[in-house]
């Protein structure tokens, strides 16, 4: 992306800006910082040697390891630099802008090497190159209930401080995902193009089958305390079995039917967002609504939900029906309580109550 700006050094100045960065590379403060073990300084240079020669050779993806290695090992601003640069070779915009801004804050010392300068000096020229190119991505999540989102970019956890907050992110295409507990995760995917402002809005919604996935918390009798005696048995009371023909309708056949037709219409709101969230995203990727055979698998995955919210909306509705024709056919009225008379009656196959009227 920038070979125009990367500075060539024959493997002489490649060898020898490596050997510096354990000396002249290193300001007071950071050479205060690390610890002298002559088995790290050793391993840092060789490190940076062939991390520096890999990446003059035009193979930053085998230099970067080799570079950050050497980074931890040992700071030097030659190889941060250096590492920098690979990094913004490779798309990697974001990383490598941060590189360079550490080497320009660290300054030179008073009498800099002439690889110290040029590293310094080509900070600069990369920065400005990079930093207007960087993307500037702000992603919101909106969740129903007060659960916690988790954000990941390209399966990388985003710091919840950065929900709602313009993001620099490197150009090019990044898979967003949201989720929460007991929520229905969503996921997008956005392209973004150099020194873009763009913006991507979640929606969580609760998973319909989160309640049945609960376990119920199973209760532990105490064995000190003594079981209660059961309840003596006593005559009903001829009144109380009097008013027990006294009743009204029994709605129960229809409360039973709405709460199936309420299941059946949340099941399908939330297929539907779903399958409508899939088919949103098959729409980016399928021209002129032609799927590649690589899609087939997601395309089969949204057409399910939709069907699955057809048929629970349908559910729904026929259950609601279903209950308000109980509700309104059930048998109602009371009837004129009638004399009776109740006795308890003992015998050797058992017990039992005699009603009369």
């Amino acid at each position: 992306m920038f070979r125009d700006l990367t500075i060539r050094r024959d493997f002489a100045v490649t060898t020898i800006a490596a050997w510096l960065l354990v000396s002249a590379t290193l300001s007071p403060t950071a050479r205060a910082q690390q610890t002298e073990d002559p088995n790290s300084v050793a391993a840092a240079r060789t490190l940076a040697v062939e991390g520096v020669k890999l990446a003059q050779n035009g193979k930053c993806d085998e230099a970067i390891d080799k570079l950050e290695r050497a980074e931890q090992l040992r700071h030097s601003a030659i190889v941060l630099e250096q590492l920098g640069e690979c990094y913004i070779e490779k798309g990697r915009l974001v990383e490598g802008a941060e590189a360079m801004r550490s080497v320009i804050r660290e300054g030179q010392p008073d009498n800099p090497s002439e690889a110290l300068k040029k590293a310094n000096a080509n900070a600069h020229t990369l920065l400005d190159a990079a930093k207007d190119k960087i993307a500037m991505l702000t992603i919101t999540v909106e969740v129903v209930g007060k659960a916690q989102p988790t954000v990941e970019i390209d399966g990388q956890v985003m710091p919840p401080a950065l929900i709602g907050a313009a993001r620099p992110t490197d150009p090019g295409e990044h898979t967003i995902e949201a989720s929460a507990v007991g929520h229905l995760p969503a996921r997008r995917r956005v392209a973004l193009s150099p020194g873009q402002s763009d913006s991507v809005a979640l929606t969580l919604v609760v998973d319909p089958n989160a309640a049945a996935k609960a376990k119920p918390v199973p209760t532990v009798a105490n064995a000190d305390q003594p079981e209660a005696p059961a309840p003596r048995e006593t005559p009903a009371p001829a009144s109380s079995l009097a008013k027990a023909e006294s009743t009204g309708p029994n709605h129960l056949p229809a409360y039973i039917a709405w709460g199936v037709g309420g299941a059946g219409l949340a099941v399908g709101i939330a297929y539907g967002w779903v399958a409508m969230n899939q088919k949103s995203d098959l729409d980016e990727v399928c021209p002129q609504h032609r799927c590649p055979p690589t899609q087939s698998e997601r395309l089969d995955a949204a057409k399910a939900n939709g069907v699955i919210s057809t048929v629970a909306f349908g559910v729904g509705i026929g259950a609601a029906i279903t209950g308000g024709l109980l509700f309104f056919l059930a048998d109602g009225g009371e009837s004129e309580p009638q004399p009776s008379a109740a006795r308890l009656q003992l015998g050797p196959g058992g017990a039992g109550v005699e009603l009369k009227f």
